[in-house]
Formats: C-alpha cells, structure tokens, sequence
C-alpha cells in the first residue's frame, strides 16, 4: 500500500483524504480507526504553544458573518469571532508571537483558528 511507503521512508504514517466527489472525508487507517467526515482546512501551517493572551471579541450574534455555516457544520450556538495573541510554532520549527483569530461557541469549544498577524515578536 502506498501508506505503508510513505510511512517506511519519512517515519510517520500519513493521513488519508479521499472524496465521493462532494463531501471531503479523513482517515487515519491504523488501528481500525474510523473515517470522519469534515469541512473547511485542514491546516497543519502552526502549533499553538502555551496561553492565548489578549482576547478579545470582534463579532458576537448576528454580527457573525459565517453563522449559518458554523451552525451547521458545527452545531448551533451562540457563535463569536474572537482575537488573541499567542506564541505559535511553525513548520520549520521556528517559533513566533502572532495575532491569531477563531470562531468559538459555548458548549462547542474554539473551531477554525487562523494566524492575521504573524511574526509580531
């Protein structure tokens, strides 16, 4: 299997993404683990190290232009979009304080963080 290759040669196994032409699914095939179906990125661009410091909201209810998506995808709830300084580690290592944003709801947890501001520090 071509897992099984990538896995011989880099010392990790990947991750399977496959598609029935519309929804987009994950596997990781080890230990009969099951697929999981997902939207949006799968992002593997940053690590958050430690605390996120400075919050602060900068949408909350109807001011929340994507709602309708993270309700359905996510499950409904009083959605905010939020906005935090953090220290991040990149994929060469290197590791940075950043300006970081995502979407949170009571009961659902923090989805969709993206970077806006890298490299403040």
């Amino acid at each position: 299997m071509y897992t099984d290759g990538l896995e011989k040669e880099f010392g990790q196994r990947p991750i399977i993404f496959f598609t029935y032409g519309y929804d987009l699914f994950i596997w990781g095939d080890v230990k009969g683990e099951v697929q999981c179906w997902f939207y949006g990125f799968y992002n593997m661009d940053f690590e958050i190290i430690g605390e996120i410091t400075n919050i602060q909201p900068i949408a909350r209810g109807t001011s929340v232009r994507d709602r309708t998506r993270l309700s359905k995808f996510y499950g409904p709830g009083r959605w905010r979009k939020l906005k935090g300084t953090a220290r991040i580690r990149l994929l060469d290592n290197s590791i940075r304080l950043a300006e970081i944003h995502w979407y949170e709801a009571h009961g659902i947890g923090r989805k969709e963080f993206k970077i806006k501001l890298p490299f403040l520090g």
